[in-house]
């Protein structure tokens, strides 16, 4: 088989196995979003935002325990098994293995013994302290799954991983609904302990689910074929652990600089707001407007440029160990391509209907539809740099990816000063500091990604057409929505058609200007039905 032809079907698989982590994130996301809608009825936004400040902690610490090992496995394994080196594919195993357990064990502990200091000291809201205990267990329960999960990932196999993560979405949406309304009579951070301890269960399930796909590939066929051979160079475990933690705790301290940048956001709105005459329980249902209704809207398309960015790591680590450079190309051309097909219209459909379908989901709300306006660019921004830094890992230099973060950081922490002291812009700060954090991220790991990678990726070109398309379906949803609104007076109903109109606009156009291939409607979620757009 020639090399154009092995690099056009990797990618193809590539795009099809990130596309199983797709449909997996939209069906997690949306029912994120589903039993948020009860529990924010419940609790209102000064609930969600005791919520949303203990959930960062516990996104802070699993970050330091797990983000980075499936990454890093990926590619790890995926080299070794490209080199038939299947003993030392076991090995890396093993070692992530213990490096989760001993990480996962203290950041529990950290957790559960400092509760009450991180939630007072950090957020100034000790009804967070007892949420934050409650989720310490399930750093180490999340961080253990995550070994098995990049031995899947490292086998370009995204499908365990997938049905993970949907039955943890589901058991945690059920969970969390029936104990937050059950402790309510207790107070309003017991209910949120409980809506939180949802999350811990759903997590074992998650193990369970990957174990049990780990019980049945060491009984397969594949398990079998890669029985280490007799003349196989065997690498010493301290010299894969010491290559693994070089990977490992640059991609880990560049992912919880995000978990990070939120935190100090959230500190810096907290003081600053307080300094400038607001309520200490103003500014946190504030936060919690931004954390729990906007991000969690935004977050359902931003997880689909994750997703392929996921799935491009052990690909790149291949097609690198192969030498194939053009390969590598087109796997980079090829999956920011999708990414944006999604990321485009996504990013205008928020930014014109975001407001009409918050309204919608959350009746209640007096304020977060306006956040869209601001923050929808951040999903391309964000969907493309999760693609650079896939690029990035699989080509073993994700230190820079580290670097531009923690600059990005730096900068956002002093517009936040600026855009609430000096402009008095107060909510809509946070949105701006991110749509300015992700941008600047883009810029810098797309450079490396193809200086690096020795590619061009033409982001420019590869988003023309989506764009075109995007552009003519924002406005037609909101004159679809300004018309159905007026004929029925209720936003449900209008919300939904415009988003229904919006939809059949951008994929019908897409479809008959002749913008999707067949390529690209065999690898989209959902692509087969695409053809019958076609007039």
């Amino acid at each position: 088989m020639s090399s154009t032809k092995q690099g056009q079907n990797q990618s193809a698989k590539v795009i099809r196995q990130g596309s199983f982590l797709v449909i997996a994130s939209l069906a997690v996301n949306v029912m994120n979003l589903a039993y948020r809608i009860p529990i924010t009825r419940l609790w209102g936004d000064q609930g969600m935002g005791i919520y949303s400040d203990a959930y960062q902690i516990y996104t802070y610490f699993l970050v330091l325990a797990s983000y980075g090992i499936p990454a890093t496995m990926s590619k790890m394994i995926s080299e070794r098994l490209a080199r038939k080196e299947y003993r030392n594919a076991q090995t890396v195993f093993k070692c992530a293995a213990k490096v989760v357990t001993v990480v996962g064990l203290v950041s529990m502990l950290i957790m559960m013994a400092f509760n009450k200091v991180i939630a007072t000291a950090v957020y100034n809201n000790p009804l967070a302290s007892r949420p934050i205990f409650f989720l310490g267990p399930t750093v180490l329960i999340v961080a253990l799954t995550s070994v098995i999960s990049g031995f899947f990932q490292g086998r370009t196999n995204m499908q365990p991983t997938s049905i993970s993560v949907v039955v943890e979405g589901a058991i945690h949406a059920i969970v969390s609904v029936l104990l937050a309304y059950t402790l309510m009579g207790y107070g309003i951070d017991w209910s949120v302990t409980g809506g939180i301890f949802g999350t811990t269960i759903g997590a074992i399930g998650s193990m369970a689910v990957l174990g049990f796909s780990y019980w049945l590939y060491k009984r397969s066929r594949q398990a079998k074929s890669e029985a280490p051979l007799p003349d196989e160079e065997v690498e010493k475990e301290k010299d894969i652990l010491k290559e693994m933690l070089k990977l490992m705790i640059p991609i880990t301290l560049s992912s919880t600089l995000f978990t990070i940048k939120s935190i100090i956001d959230a500190t810096l709105f907290g003081k600053l707001m307080l300094s400038m005459g607001t309520s200490a329980g103003m500014a946190v249902a504030m936060r919690g407007i931004y954390s729990g209704k906007f991000v969690t809207l935004l977050n359902i398309p931003i997880s689909i440029g994750e997703s392929f960015g996921s799935a491009a790591v052990p690909a790149i680590s291949e097609a690198r160990a192969r030498g194939d450079q053009k390969a590598l190309e087109e796997e980079c051309s090829s999956i920011t391509r999708t990414a944006l097909i999604i990321a485009v219209p996504s990013a205008i459909g928020l930014a014109t209907m975001g407001k009409p379908v918050l309204r919608m989901l959350f009746p209640s709300t007096f304020l977060g539809g306006e956040l869209f306006w601001i923050g929808a660019p951040t999903v391309i921004f964000y969907s493309v740099n999760y693609v650079a830094v896939g690029v990035l890992q699989g080509l073993g230099k994700p230190h820079y990816s580290l670097v531009i973060s923690a600059i990005g950081v730096l900068i956002t922490s002093l517009m936040s000063v600026i855009n609430i002291r000096v402009m008095h812009i107060g909510i809509f700060s946070l949105p701006l500091n991110t749509s300015i954090f992700s941008f600047f991220i883009m810029i810098g790991n797309l450079y490396y990604a193809q200086k690096f990678g020795r590619i061009r990726i033409h982001v420019l070109k590869l988003a023309r057409g989506p764009f075109i398309c995007a552009a003519l379906m924002g406005l037609l949803c909101y004159l679809s929505y300004v018309m159905f609104f007026a004929i029925t007076g209720r936003n449900i109903i209008a919300a939904l058609g415009g988003v229904l109109v919006g939809i059949f606009t951008y994929f019908g156009l897409m479809v008959n200007l002749g913008l999707l291939t067949s390529k690209d409607e065999e690898v989209l979620p959902g692509g087969r039905y695409l053809e019958k757009f076609r007039l």
